[in-house]
This record gives structure tokens, sequence and C-alpha cells, in this order.
């Protein structure tokens, strides 16, 4: 079967990794659409640009460059590469130079997430079964729950302090998918509001439509401009 259109990268958030695209993942390529996930190692905010940067450049344009959560340090950033055409917020951290993921959450009241979280000896942040359960993935079943809180992958504390170095404006088009399908326009600020759910998953199966129209080439309804997006509507980074 042949391939068409442009190669959708995906990028996943922290206490997670690649496999947490996996209902996404299918439908994108029952569609015929080219798709590979990043696997961010999560030790540093450079360390997961690298990863996403090492991904790009063996990866043909153009690319459709998807951040979900705190993977949107890492996208933000990497979509400076002339190969990326659009770039896809799923609830994600859209940081300006010299911010961090701490300034971003300062700015707004703490995400529930953040109240269930533990920091090993070796400063790596994780989430307590009960905040995966609750606060991460309270949409899905509990057994899958649980199993998330095994596989989750742990984020170096020291990220949260780490700043962002550098920042696209896309002339192209970027887009924000918050909870509920919701679509808006990058803003330079908070964003729109907060979600009265913190699941994890219903939101990212919603943006296989948006996604798979900009990589094909069928839609260009997507949002001009600088995207910041400082507050996380999903509730954990």
């Amino acid at each position: 079967m042949v391939k068409s259109g442009a190669t959708i990268v995906l990028v996943h958030g922290a206490w997670a990794d690649g496999s947490s695209w996996n209902k996404v993942i299918p439908l994108l390529l029952a569609k015929n659409m080219q798709v590979i996930a990043v696997q961010l190692p999560l030790t540093s905010v450079e360390d997961d640009l690298v990863a996403t940067n090492r991904i790009i450049a063996d990866t043909e344009k153009p690319i459709v460059l998807v951040g979900h959560s705190w993977g949107g340090m890492a996208v933000t950033q990497a979509g400076n590469d002339p190969k990326v055409m659009a770039l896809v917020y799923v609830s994600a951290f859209a940081p300006d130079v010299g911010e961090t993921g701490s300034s971003l959450i300062g700015a707004h009241p703490a995400p529930p997430a953040l109240s269930t979280i533990v920091t090993d000896s070796a400063g790596f942040v994780y989430q307590t079964v009960d905040g995966m359960l609750k606060n991460i993935a309270p949409d899905l079943p509990v057994e899958e729950a649980r199993a998330l809180a095994v596989t989750q992958g742990r984020l170096a504390g020291k990220a949260f302090g780490q700043t962002a170095r550098r920042h696209r404006c896309l002339e192209g088009e970027a887009l924000l998918v918050h909870r509920n399908n919701r679509r808006s326009r990058g803003q330079r600020g908070a964003s729109e509001g907060r979600s009265q759910s913190n699941g994890s998953q219903d939101h990212r199966d919603s943006i296989e439509p948006h996604v798979a129209a900009l990589a094909s080439g069928r839609s260009r309804r997507c949002y001009r401009g600088c995207c910041r997006h400082g507050r996380n509507l999903n509730g954990h980074p």
C-alpha cells in the first residue's frame, strides 16, 4: 500500500512512553498515514529535545509534529526544523524562550496530578498508583490504569526548572487541541479555561481526524501565529 502525505511524529508526555499513543496510532495507520512515536528519556529538557530531533533527522519531510502535555516542551523547540510543516499541541506546554515548565505551571492553579507525585532517591518524579487512577487515567479501566502506573516513565525533577532555548512561530499552522475535542488559536498568555475532567486518553483519541487531515493536505484549517499554552488542561505534565 502506497503511503501518502506528511509523516506524523508523536511525542508523549511525562509518566508515559510512546505506547501512550496506542489508541491513536491504529486510527492513523488505518488512513494510510505514516506515523512514528518518539521515546523521550525524560532525563532533561535538552535530552528530550535531542531524542525528538533524532527522529526528525531520520524522517522525510514534511512532518506534522504532535506533542502531548510535557511533550510540548520538546515539540516547541524541535519545531524549528524546516522539515516541520505544522505543530499540534494536545493539552501541551508551549514555552517561549527562557520559560520553564515550572514557570508555566506556576502561572496557574496547580494541576491535580502534582498533588500525587513522589520523588525517588535519584530525583526523578513519578505518580503514585492512586494518582494514576484518579488524576492521570481516570477514564481508563482500572486494570489499564494500574498497568500504566507500573510502566510509567519517571521525569527528572530538575527538568521542571530547565529553560527552553528556542521557540518557533510557524508561518504555517499550529493547532491547539484541548479536552473534549476543543480547538483554539495559539495565545500569548493563559489558556481559555480549565477542563472539568482530568482524564488523559479521550482527547488524544479525538485529535486523529485533525492530524490526519493536516498530514494528508486535505485541511488547512489550523491557526497561524505563535503558540504558547501555559495551562495544562490535562491535569498533569
